[in-house]
């Protein structure tokens, strides 16, 4: 039964060059097991590219959403390699600052602490976005992916 499952999928294509993918956002309902939201990407070319990755939940609360995931959990994936979490001790508080300076430039709406951001480089390839919960608890969740261009960088800081 999955009349309580709402899932939206969004594709924007901002940038003027053909075939350049900006944002991906997907919400939907966000649980255990098969409620566990799922994103991919895939990536071409020779570079690596740089993207912010977010799992918003309390921050939602401010738009009307009832009952958001209280404490969103991102895993990233590279086949089945987890590569990153959002609870990563490697993410240091210069990291996690830097990525919400980007996602600022970038226009997103600031997200609550318990919100979940990663500022990622990273090499072609697929990869896996999970958003969970980290109390293993359920709600609506929004999980977005945005490409950050080299001028947004330029401007932020290291």
């Amino acid at each position: 039964d999955h009349a309580d499952t709402v899932a939206v999928t969004e594709i924007f294509d901002l940038d003027p060059q053909p075939n350049i993918l900006t944002r991906v956002s997907q919400r939907c309902v966000v649980g255990e097991g098969e409620k566990t939201a799922i994103g991919q990407l895939n990536i071409s070319g020779e570079r690596p590219m740089r993207f912010i990755v977010r799992g918003l939940g309390p921050s939602l609360e401010g738009f009307g959403i009832v009952n958001a995931l209280q404490d969103p959990y991102l895993e990233v994936f590279r086949g089945p390699d987890l590569l990153f979490t959002s609870e990563d001790p490697m993410w240091s508080e210069i990291d996690k600052n830097r990525a919400l300076n980007i996602a600022h430039r970038l226009g997103m709406s600031k997200p609550y602490p318990n919100d979940a951001t990663l500022f990622l480089s990273l090499t072609p390839g697929t990869y896996s976005f999970f958003l969970k919960s980290k109390s293993r608890g359920s709600g609506i969740g929004l999980l977005e992916v945005y490409q950050v261009p080299n001028e947004i960088l330029e401007h932020s800081e290291p």
